[in-house]
């Protein structure tokens, strides 16, 4: 072979070796991802509850609040939500109910 000129093989490795350094240098990173808008997060509507408890429990229920550093209306909403989870209510079709407006009935 002529000065200079490697063997087919030879240049074969070359460049197996020259894409192993490539891949080393250049990782291949994911396409970027679409940013998602965020919700549109509305506080929850509220609704005034009143409950008659006996003096004791109020005074406890106050001072236990005054010490976590909560009103007294979050810590009712933090009470109910780790103690009164038993129950589920859901609706998940409400179209499914018959419509009795054409059958007659009133």
């Amino acid at each position: 072979m002529p000065p200079g000129l490697d063997s087919p093989v030879a240049q074969s490795n070359r460049s197996d070796s020259n894409m192993d350094a490539i891949s080393e240098i250049a990782p291949v990173s994911a396409p970027p991802r679409q940013k998602r808008k965020p919700k549109d997060s509305k506080p929850p509507a509220k609704t005034k509850l009143t409950v008659y408890v006996d003096d004791d429990t109020a005074k406890r229920f106050s001072v236990h609040a005054t010490y976590l550093g909560h009103d007294k209306s979050s810590l009712f909403a933090e009470l109910v939500k780790l103690n009164c989870n038993r129950f589920v209510v859901s609706d998940r079709k409400p179209d499914a109910l018959p419509n009795r407006q054409g059958d007659g009935q009133s």
